[in-house]
């Protein structure tokens, strides 16, 4: 009788598989803890892997996303990874979804776009880039609770109707701008 003797992927200690095992002792209940991915880790899982490919697959999978939200996870992998971790689950901790969603547009305005323009131009101005993703972020949730759904849509169809959702929220806020912004 041949015994398998190959390492055993459920155990821990990496005991054989023919070795006899004492039974387990209870484990105490864990606590689940997701673990954060790494900045590399995460764009390879979002875009795949090598810059060609990810540069392909970023324009296709911004533009032709099933719906706004969607968009955006690929528009910006690099602010899109930081603001999850550091703005929008922090936030959702403690808010209702759509709040945090929105306020994460507008953290991502202001903190992203805005201030740092301020900083490299040594001026501050009324913040455009604030209000212009918080019109973003409404049309955000406003497509979520409409349960607007471009899936079935073919891809040149959610290319054309991305494209109109940023062309058209950034008319919105530069609108909201004029009216609210000095001079």
């Amino acid at each position: 009788m041949k015994m398998d003797m190959s390492v055993d992927p459920d155990t821990e200690d990496g005991a054989t598989a023919g070795a006899l095992k004492a039974p387990a002792a209870p484990r105490p209940a864990l606590v689940r803890h997701k673990r954060r991915r790494s900045l590399n880790a995460y764009l390879e899982r979002l875009l795949g892997h090598g810059s060609a490919t990810q540069a392909r697959t970023w324009l296709l999978r911004s533009f032709g996303a099933r719906s706004f939200s969607e968009f955006w996870r690929y528009w910006n992998p690099v602010y899109g990874y930081f603001l999850h971790y550091y703005c929008y689950k922090p936030l959702r901790r403690r808010l209702p979804r759509p709040a945090a969603v929105w306020l994460t547009f507008v953290a991502c305005g202001f903190f992203l776009h805005d201030a740092p323009g301020w900083m490299l131009a040594r001026h501050v101005r009324f913040p455009e880039m604030t209000a212009i993703f918080m019109v973003f972020g409404a049309g955000v949730i406003m497509a979520e609770a409409l349960k607007i759904d471009l899936a079935r849509m073919p891809l040149p169809i959610r290319i054309v109707v991305n494209a109109a959702y940023l062309v058209g929220s950034w008319e919105v806020a530069h609108l909201l701008t004029r009216l609210a912004g000095p001079g």
